[in-house]
Formats: structure tokens, C-alpha cells, sequence
């Protein structure tokens, strides 16, 4: 399994971004701005897309793979990753939950952590929830580091062999940047009937035979 970065050309929904890159699971990346510019910190293929203006906390990849979470300062370029994201603010570190959050507005939120035994997890809350009450749930997940993405309209989930659009909690409003798993050789089963989904190539089956 890993993780990708996309960049849509203007805004696109997370299902649509899923579908051209053969996703399993994709949920939104970082802030960005009505038209599709991001406000956060982002990094895509080796290059640069934009600053993180408050030096927030940001997931990046390296070429090999490896999730590495900092705080991005603004105008720096962290060339050590290929890929990054960021923009939200850093929700935990060294297993603790940051003590400075806010814990008065309630949004939807969106998050991304790591635990110690480098489990990466990918958190949606629909409905609300405090920046502080995020940072106690992804402590409470085993995170050793954790920072929040965008939140709000933005903020939901979609998995692939869910019901109609695949969408998980919130709506299915269109993003600027998302992150996408994929896997190979990964079979979704489908509860409501007595097929399942063979990827990469997307063959359906029914009683062994396709």
C-alpha cells in the first residue's frame, strides 16, 4: 500500500481524483483558494507549488516512500520530499496531543497521523468537533505525530466498494489537492451481494466465474 499526492487542474471531487489514479481511498488534501490555488503548504513531484504562509505542521514523502511530518516555516522549500501537504496545524508530537489548540469552534475535520509502528492513518470526523478535541482522537489512535488538514466543507472521505459515490460522512465537495491510497492485488468486497472487484482491472465476478 501507498500513499499519493494529487493536484487536480482547478477543482475536481475526491471520486473523480480517486478514479484517474486507481485509488482505493482518498480523502482532501490542504486549504486552497476559489480558484483551486492552494493555501497551504504543497509540494508535488520534486517541485514546489506553494508556501506555507503560518508555518503550520505538514506531511511530506519521500522518493522511497516514507512519511516524514514537520512544521514547514514559511518560504521554505523542504527539498527532502517529493511529495508534502500541509497548512493545518500540528495536533500531535512525540505521542502527546499539543496543548495550545483551539477547543471552542466546532467544524468537520480532517486529519493525517503515524503510530509508533509506522501505521498510517487517514481520520475524517463529520459533523463537529474542536481542533483540540481532534488532537485528543488522533492521540487516542496510537498517533506519535499528527497534523490537520483542511477542514469544513472540504473534509470527507471516499472509499472505493462503498454505496453510491463512495463518499464516507460529509458531502462530496470539490478539492484542489487529495491524498490517495492505492495497493496492488486489492479485492473489495461488496456485503450486499454475492460479487466482489478485482483490481487493478476492475473485473467483476460472481460465483467464481468472471
Amino acid at each position: 500500500v501507498k500513499t499519493g499526492l494529487v493536484r487536480g487542474l482547478g477543482l475536481k471531487k475526491r471520486g473523480e481524483i480517486a478514479g484517474e489514479t486507481d485509488a482505493i481511498a482518498a480523502i482532501n488534501g490542504g486549504p486552497f483558494d476559489s480558484s483551486g490555488s492552494a493555501t497551504g503548504f504543497l509540494r508535488c513531484d520534486g517541485k514546489k507549488m506553494a508556501s506555507n504562509a503560518t508555518g503550520g505542521g505538514c506531511v511530506g514523502w519521500t522518493k522511497e516512500g516514507k512519511a516524514v511530518f514537520q512544521r514547514v516555516e514559511p518560504d521554505a522549500d523542504w527539498s527532502d520530499v517529493e511529495h508534502a501537504v500541509g497548512g493545518g496545524v500540528t495536533l500531535v508530537e512525540k505521542g502527546k496531543a499539543a496543548a495550545d489548540l483551539d477547543d471552542q469552534a466546532k467544524d468537520a475535520r480532517t486529519a493525517v497521523g503515524i503510530t509508533a509502528r509506522d501505521r498510517m492513518l487517514y481520520v475524517v470526523v463529520d459533523g463537529g468537533m474542536t481542533m483540540a478535541g481532534l488532537g485528543r482522537l488522533m492521540k487516542e489512535l496510537s498517533c506519535m505525530t499528527a497534523v490537520s488538514l483542511d477542514g469544513g466543507a472540504s473534509a470527507s472521505m471516499w472509499v472505493r466498494g462503498k454505496p453510491a459515490s463512495g463518499i464516507v460522512g460529509g458531502g462530496d465537495a470539490a478539492v484542489a489537492n487529495a491524498l490517495v491510497v492505492m495497493a496492488k492485488d486489492v479485492i473489495v468486497f461488496d456485503d450486499r451481494d454475492a460479487q466482489f472487484s478485482c483490481q487493478p482491472r476492475d473485473q467483476w465476478m460472481r460465483d467464481g466465474r468472471s
